[in-house]
């Protein structure tokens, strides 16, 4: 249905009212999101995307660094502002971790105006001087969630 309908019934102020009315049952987004689970499945492997939403259309990729180091870079423009980007990812534990490790780490970072990067560890709480004697590694992340949001 065009707009030109609406303006031959209604009046400028009702079509403001209206128009007002509409975005309170229908309100906006104050950010854009890209949710996705992430795949990286084997050494030196580039992680894969199961893409759940983008409001990006299509401009974030995913690429390895080397073990256990990972960028989401976008190619729409410098967007993850350090203080309107908020991002999460879940550990799922869906690795088997082995022995002398006993559990996976994820961790997320602006690294630039384009890049936000993801490092994937193994950890033995158990050793001693430190309890995070943490090594990189890839293979860790399988169908892991993640969420990327840019506030306007």
């Amino acid at each position: 249905m065009s707009l030109g309908i609406f303006k031959k019934a209604f009046n400028s102020t009702q079509i403001s009212d209206l128009t007002a009315y509409f975005s309170t049952l229908f309100p906006q987004k104050k950010y854009r999101e890209f949710t996705a689970l992430i795949t990286q499945d084997s050494v030196g492997a580039t992680p894969s995307l199961i893409i759940l939403e983008d409001d990006f259309n299509g401009g974030i990729t995913a690429s390895i660094n080397s073990t256990g180091i990972y960028s989401l870079t976008s190619s729409v423009g410098n967007i993850f502002n350090q203080n309107k980007t908020y991002f999460s990812i879940f550990n799922n534990n869906s690795y088997s971790v082995a022995s002398p490790y006993t559990k996976s780490i994820l961790k997320m970072s602006v690294f630039s105006v384009t890049v936000i990067r993801i490092e994937t560890f193994l950890i033995n709480e158990y050793s001693s001087p430190s309890p995070f004697n943490g090594i990189r590694s890839d293979g860790i992340m399988y169908k892991t969630p993640l969420t990327i949001r840019v506030y306007n």
